[in-house]
């Protein structure tokens, strides 16, 4: 900075005032001590009125009014030439010698404390100049934080400007960052797509998109309206579900409304698990194949109940069929009007009283087949020709037993043969026999052969004792 100043001090107060190099106190005498001017004499005036006005010490008495030169504490720039004045080091009021008045300094571009008890410096309030200046290389330091508000006159320091270029950076955004020199960094903003470096660009982009969007949405409110009227329609046609639960369905929307006809439908499935709705196809086909059943039914064999009641299967697995037929027997079946079958496994086609002949059985062949008569008859021959012959052989053996002789000898030693003959119910038999007594008399053997009429033979011995 320009060194080229002078200060106007009071020792006794402190107070200084910063001068021009050019203020001289005009016929008075000077002299330097240690750097310094002293005047002697006073004058005292407020400069500027309501502005920062330095304040000169008046009275009776002599004061000290000292210039000295270089920088210090405080230092301002201002003044002719854009010079620096350091306002510092000097006691009481500042003076100038009597005869001369604040005028001059003021003339010569120098700036004073308006009193002994404020930092307020005044530029000139009293005059019309509104501009100060300093040098191109100048610098105005330690200048406290001004108000910043929206009426405030005060002036900023570098760490304000500092705090307010570090804020519209934040608000910026986009990487924006404050340089030393105070200076913002362009951010940078991806907007659909494309990388701009300002806010200005950034919102073009937004504008036209939100443009844009701007119609999508009137045109998506349109279809939404759309969209709900035509929901509302389907509200009246759609079918639902008649609980969350999602287990019943009524058509036409009520449990009274009039009957709903499906169509179109898929053929359903058809099996012993199957729970598809099944087609009209379907059950006409149905229908036909029991129609022709029915048919083939009443081509095979006609029913006549004659006013019977209709017959009743009460039993497990039983079958009743004809007009009053009663099943109450477990696997029982009962064929035939009035027919009972009141026991399990059986089949009955009568009742009690009322019984039927089942004709044309064929022969059976397996063990638990039914037999016809025809079969049991031969059973009956064949067993009356077993029985007859059983007859006529134990006949022709009662003949031949009849037939064998027995005749004792007359006297020990003795033998006797004979023949014999025999018949019985028709059968007949022969017979030959021996008899001897032993010498003692006491032991008779016997032996005899008969032949029947059926061809059969038979033979007997004995042995007797007597005594």
């Amino acid at each position: 900075m320009s060194k080229s100043h002078k200060n106007v001090s009071n020792k006794a107060t402190g107070a200084q005032v910063a001068v021009s190099e050019s203020t001289r106190p005009s016929g008075e005498k000077s002299r330097k001590v240690g750097g310094s001017t002293r005047a002697a004499s006073t004058v005292s005036r407020l400069v500027g009125a309501g502005a920062a006005a330095a304040f000169l010490s008046g009275g009776a008495f002599a004061a000290e009014v000292c210039a000295t030169g270089g920088d210090g504490k405080d230092a301002v720039s201002f003044g002719g030439g854009a010079t620096v004045a350091v306002v510092s080091g000097c006691a009481n009021n500042a003076y100038l010698p009597a005869g001369h008045d604040i005028a001059e300094l003021e003339a010569g571009g120098s700036v004073v404390y308006a009193d002994d008890t404020t930092n307020t410096v005044n530029f000139r309030a009293g005059s019309d100049g509104q501009i100060v200046s300093i040098n191109s290389d100048g610098v105005i330091q330690n200048v406290g934080a001004g108000a910043v508000n929206s009426t405030s006159k005060d002036a900023v320091n570098g760490s304000e400007l500092y705090a307010n270029a570090a804020s519209t950076a934040a608000a910026l955004g986009g990487g924006a960052k404050v340089a030393a020199d105070g200076t913002i960094s362009a951010p940078t903003y991806s907007v659909d797509g494309k990388t701009v470096n300002n806010v200005g660009d950034a919102i073009s982009n937004l504008d036209g998109r939100v443009a844009k969007n701007t119609t999508d949405i009137e045109k998506n409110t349109t279809e939404i309206e759309k969209n709900t009227a035509d929901i509302a329609d389907l509200n009246n046609t759609v079918v639902k579900y008649d609980s969350l639960e999602h287990d019943r369905v009524t058509l036409g929307g009520s449990a009274n409304a009039q009957a709903v006809k499906l169509s179109n439908l898929q053929d359903g499935e058809l099996s012993a698990t199957s729970t598809d709705a099944v087609t009209g196809a379907q059950l006409s086909s149905t229908n036909q194949n029991l129609a022709d059943l029915t048919q083939s039914v009443k081509s095979a064999m006609s029913v006549s109940t004659a006013g019977l009641p209709a017959p009743t299967s009460s039993g497990t697995n039983a079958v009743a069929f004809g007009g009053g037929a009663q099943a109450s027997g477990d696997n029982s079946v009962a064929i035939g009007a009035g027919s009972v079958a009141d026991q399990a496994n059986t089949f009955s086609v009568g009742s009690q009283g009322n019984e039927r002949r089942i004709v044309n059985v064929a022969n059976g062949t397996q063990g638990t087949d039914a037999v016809n008569v025809n079969q049991l008859n031969e059973a009956k021959t064949q067993a009356k020709n077993y029985t007859d012959k059983i007859a006529k052989n134990a006949y022709a053996g009662v003949a031949a037993a009849m037939a064998m002789p027995n005749m004792t000898p007359s006297g020990p030693g003795k033998t006797v043969v004979a023949a014999g003959g025999g018949t019985y119910k028709g059968a007949s038999a022969g017979a030959v026999g021996v008899t001897y007594r032993s010498q003692t008399g006491h032991w008779l053997a016997n032996g005899a052969v008969s032949v029947t009429s059926t061809g059969d033979a038979g033979a007997r011995a004995q042995v007797g004792y007597e005594f």
